[in-house]
């Protein structure tokens, strides 16, 4: 087994290569330990930080080299385009094709259906200036490690699959046909918040879309759901899903977002942290958040006004708040924390603590809010005097109980 294949991570057994995409790192996500009595090295890898396929036919790529290559390690094409004709059959020989790294390569790719995968050693991307149109019927495109300047085309007539792993797309992705092509992207963890992990144009898919540490700069489309997990969603951006579930957990949300449900009506599921982030609107459908908490951790010297807790809708639900109010010097007046909400009699503001101008007070309360605005909370009775206070509040959100 060359360096290079190591470096790439592939195993080679029984003339099948093997190849562990984001190559064998002995610190993380691998480890290997050498067993004493048997001689063999044991590694053992996180199973959520790598990709594994079997490839039957592994090519090379180098610009630089020699003309009329055969594709091997020491006989690379000059060309992708040459490594893709080569293969005739690209359903069977699950073809992997490595570029060196560090490259810019300037050209257009026509895939025919099948399973393949571009990809580069991970100390250095590829950049790859040009458009990928590919003809999927049931097959598999894995991109790992590459600049794609340019669009990708799908043209969807099977079940297919494409999927870009520590990758960059700066053009857009469209799919026509009567298939479907499911759309999965994935960064090491490490990258946050996501730089070189990025969408960046407009994306549309025929099937659902799957995000895992990835920079969202452009609006989505998909004739399915909508997964996204640890993503920046940095422009405002209408998510249009086809499917009847949005969801996000751990984002960071830095514009307007739009969730619109094409077909069924759905729902945005909304883990506290995402919800707290910023505002996510949704149309044809309703914000579902998990189960969870929000935190309030501030300071006060005056008296505060109606303040949301969060960014986004709280849902119709049963909720319980708890707070603690102290207040350490200043106050003439009686300071009282409260919470406002709507519930089966309307509009309703009712105290958390009682009122204190100096020491500390905490209370909790539970209620069914109607899920027609935001809940907020507020703090009322402070005649001010080099005030010096501080309010700490949990909403938790219990449930979609009904009320009865």
């Amino acid at each position: 087994m060359s360096a290079l294949d190591a470096l790439l991570g592939r195993i080679l057994s029984n003339d099948v290569a093997i190849e562990l995409s984001g190559g064998l790192n002995f610190k993380t996500p691998f480890s290997a330990t050498l067993d004493t009595e048997t001689g063999l090295v044991n590694i053992e890898a996180d199973a959520n930080a790598i990709h594994s396929r079997v490839y039957r036919n592994v090519l090379y790529v180098d610009p630089a080299s020699a003309a009329g290559g055969s594709g091997s390690q020491g006989a690379p094409f000059t060309s992708i385009q040459a490594a893709i004709d080569s293969v005739s059959a690209p359903l069977a020989e699950q073809t992997l094709i490595v570029l060196p790294p560090g490259v810019s390569i300037t050209e257009n790719l026509t895939i025919p259906n099948g399973y393949w995968a571009l990809t580069s050693p991970a100390y250095e991307a590829v950049y790859l200036n040009g458009n990928v149109d590919w003809d999927a019927d049931g097959g598999y495109l894995e991109i790992t490690n590459v600049v794609l300047t340019g669009d990708i085309t799908v043209a969807a007539a099977g079940e297919s699959a494409l999927a870009l792993f520590d990758s960059a797309l700066f053009g857009d992705i469209s799919q026509t046909g009567a298939g479907t092509c499911s759309l999965n992207c994935a960064g090491k963890l490490s990258n946050w918040p996501p730089t070189f992990n990025k969408l960046q144009g407009t994306i549309q898919v025929l099937g659902e879309i799957h995000l895992e540490n990835f920079k969202v700069q452009g609006a989505l489309t998909c004739t399915g759901n909508l997964y996204a997990n640890n993503c920046a969603l940095v422009n405002t951006s209408t998510y249009t899903v086809g499917g009847t579930s949005a969801q996000f957990a751990d984002c960071g949300v830095f514009a307007t977002i739009s969730v619109v449900f094409s077909g069924s009506a759905g729902a945005v599921v909304l883990d506290p942290f995402t919800a707290s982030q910023g505002n996510i609107g949704v149309s044809n459908g309703r914000i579902a958040p998990t189960l969870g908490s929000f935190q309030i951790n501030d300071s006060y010297s005056n008296n505060v006004s109606a303040t949301y807790f969060t960014n986004t809708a709280n849902p119709a639900g049963l909720y319980r708040v708890s707070a603690e109010n102290i207040v350490t010097a200043g106050t003439a007046g009686a300071s009282v924390l409260n919470v406002i909400y709507v519930g089966r009699n309307g509009s309703a503001t009712k105290a958390l603590t009682s009122a204190i101008n100096s020491g500390d007070a905490s209370g909790d309360r539970t209620f069914w809010h109607d899920g027609s605005t935001r809940i907020q909370y507020s703090v009322t009775g402070v005649t001010p005097s080099g005030l010096t206070a501080f309010v700490t509040i949990q909403l938790e959100y219990l449930g979609a109980q009904a009320q009865t």
